[in-house]
């Protein structure tokens, strides 16, 4: 009988995390959301990635694909940047192109 392992749900934690990888350089949604560590949009901006990827079930490298991205990058312009709203919707979209 194989038994599943437990999925561990993604956290703020594991954002935050992004921030001691080697791989990360100082971009992407990381790299904005450090520059505008002010925001008071940046709660819902990491709500929103976090039920994105708990809901597609990522695991914290594909979380980190997405906060060192490109779009990740965009991701943090529309929310943090601009303080826009629909926050929810805006991740949805941006992840949706993260595989």
């Amino acid at each position: 009988m194989t038994t599943k392992a437990k999925r561990v749900e993604l956290t703020q934690a594991d954002i935050l995390a992004g921030y001691e990888r080697n791989e990360w350089g100082g971009w992407g949604y990381l790299g904005e959301r450090r520059y505008c560590s002010t925001s008071p949009a940046i709660g819902l901006a990491d709500g929103a990635i976090l039920d994105v990827a708990n809901s597609k079930g990522w695991d914290a490298d594909q979380l980190f694909q997405f906060l060192n991205s490109k779009i990740g990058r965009w991701f943090a312009d529309m929310t943090i940047g601009s303080h826009l709203t629909d926050v929810e919707a805006i991740a949805k979209i941006a992840a949706s192109y993260v595989r």
